[in-house]
């Protein structure tokens, strides 16, 4: 053990963020590597979407006007389409929901891309406008658990936003 923690001490700081040491004996070619990381990485994966979503439900908890999250398709759309969203969360939603989409930007109403100068918007299936937004605007998509609870997230997508609700438009 010692020597594996001193070798991941060596390593940059981006792998050694990720190396997972394992604390037994194990070829890397076998069956028991590959459970052993998988557990781990399962393990990371769901700290870091608890953690998410921890930080969104504190953000919804602050008042409207000071508020740095948003919920639902239309407002984490508007959100993308302003610039304002830093983190996208999806929950593992059914998405039988589409959205309007045009050259750069996506909302879930006609209406508002037509108000940006959109002429012919197309409607598009809500994941795939939700993708293209968050990787044109730099965001970062996330994959959330739900809760032991069952808590999800309204229509199964939220934003955690640079700045204050107040500045969507």
């Amino acid at each position: 053990m010692r020597e594996r923690s001193l070798v991941v001490g060596q390593l940059p700081v981006a792998l050694s963020e990720v190396a997972v040491i394992v604390d037994r004996e194990v070829g890397p070619d076998t069956p028991a590597f590959d459970e052993a990381t998988g557990a781990e990485t399962a393990r990371r994966a769901e700290t870091a979407s608890r953690a998410r979503l921890d930080e969104f439900r504190v953000r919804m908890d602050a008042p409207l006007g000071d508020r740095r999250a948003a919920e639902g398709l239309g407002d984490t759309l508007t959100a993308l389409r302003d610039g304002l969203a830093s983190d996208v969360l999806l929950d593992d939603p059914v998405w039988p929901a589409t959205a309007w989409v045009g050259p750069g930007l996506s909302a879930a109403e006609r209406g508002q891309l037509t108000e940006w100068g959109i002429t012919e918007p197309a409607r598009d299936r809500a994941d795939a406008a939700l993708v293209r937004a968050v990787a044109g605007t730099g965001a970062e998509l996330h994959f959330i658990q739900a809760d032991a609870d069952g808590g999800r997230l309204h229509g199964g997508v939220a934003a955690l936003l640079r700045a204050p609700s107040a500045a969507l438009v």
